[in-house]
C-alpha cells in the first residue's frame, strides 16, 4: 500500500519511535538481521506541521516501516520551534498507536512486534 496523505499513515501505525534519518539507519543496521524490516513501508514519508507556536510552524517528519508485519511509524521534529506537547496530542488523535519509544529504547518496540 502506498500512503496518499499522512493520515492514511498515522491511522495505520501501530508503534511510535522518535528517531531522526541518521537514527533510523543506525537502527536498521543493527536490528535488520533479527527482523523482519521492510523499510519505506507505502513509499517514503511526509512532512506534517502540526501546529503553529508564536506564529511560527512546528514540522515533524513522519514515515511507516514494517517491522515483523508490525507498522512502525518514525518521527522527527524538523522545525525551529517544537512543541512537544503539540505534538503528543497529535498522537491521542490516533488510538490505535499503543506504544512509544525514543530510538535508545527501540528494543522495546522490537520485543512488542515478535
Amino acid at each position: 500500500m502506498r500512503y496518499q496523505t499522512s493520515e492514511q499513515m498515522l491511522a495505520d501505525a501501530e508503534f511510535l519511535v522518535e528517531a531522526n534519518s541518521f537514527e533510523v539507519m543506525q537502527l536498521w543496521k543493527d536490528y535488520n538481521d533479527k527482523v523482519e524490516w521492510y523499510e519505506r513501508y507505502g513509499g517514503g514519508g511526509f512532512g506534517v506541521t502540526v501546529g503553529n507556536l508564536d506564529n511560527r510552524p512546528v514540522c515533524i517528519s513522519i514515515q511507516v516501516e514494517s517491522i515483523n508485519g508490525h507498522k512502525v511509524l518514525f518521527w522527527c521534529a524538523t522545525s525551529q520551534v517544537v512543541d512537544y506537547k503539540m505534538i503528543e496530542a497529535l498522537w491521542d488523535v490516533y488510538p490505535n498507536m499503543w506504544a512509544s519509544e525514543d530510538a535508545n529504547n527501540f528494543h522495546n518496540i522490537v520485543h512488542k512486534c515478535k
